[in-house]
């Protein structure tokens, strides 16, 4: 409880001081983000993901988006339903996830929605005691993405944008049809 408290009050500081600057101003923007990824299914754990941004707004209504991010799951593979033989082996998988995104501001404002494909590659390393046992997998994939977000203009030039994003996609060479989720906080600059 008392981590929501003051998650909300550093937001509302964060609101305070933000300028009265619309967030789809037309041109370009550039962001880094970090967030969490939450994976469906038992395969995974959630953690870490990071990666960067370049968008452009055509209007105060309409953007478009492009965002590449990495997962790297070595620490975060749940492997108990190897068979027992293989019980505990380390599990490397490593995804890299390219989104190209139609942004929409409803009435120019600082709220967004957005949707699009994508691409995820996925290597996949299930590492088996001896020489050369290791056993590999990989997938490319097409997805499909949507989310919304909230761009706070800290500066003129410099915003804070947390969002939430849904992933789907159907990788079955790699093992891994799921679902996934992503909350981020992108840190970005306009020019």
């Amino acid at each position: 409880m008392k981590l929501v408290r003051n998650l909300t009050m550093a937001l509302f500081v964060l609101a305070l001081f933000a300028p009265a600057a619309q967030a789809a101003e037309p041109g370009h923007n550039f962001s880094l983000y970090a967030g969490w990824f939450y994976p469906e299914g038992d395969a995974l754990d959630e953690d870490l993901t990071f990666g960067g941004a370049y968008g452009y707004n055509f209007s105060e209504n309409f953007g478009i988006n492009i965002q590449t991010g990495f997962f790297d799951v070595d620490d975060s593979a749940n492997n108990e339903n190897v068979e027992d033989f293989l019980e505990g082996a380390p599990l490397s998988l490593d995804l890299w996830l390219v989104d190209f995104s139609g942004v929409w501001y409803p009435g120019g404002g600082n709220f967004g929605v957005f949707g699009g494909l994508g691409w995820a590659t996925i290597d996949a390393t299930l590492h088996v005691p001896g020489d050369d046992n290791d056993l590999d997998a990989s997938d490319d994939t097409f997805t499909f993405h949507a989310g919304a977000n909230y761009q706070w203009n800290i500066t003129e030039t410099f915003f804070i944008r947390p969002e939430a994003r849904v992933r789907w996609f159907d990788a079955t060479d790699a093992g891994y049809d799921e679902t996934q989720w992503e909350t981020i906080a992108h840190f970005g600059w306009k020019f």
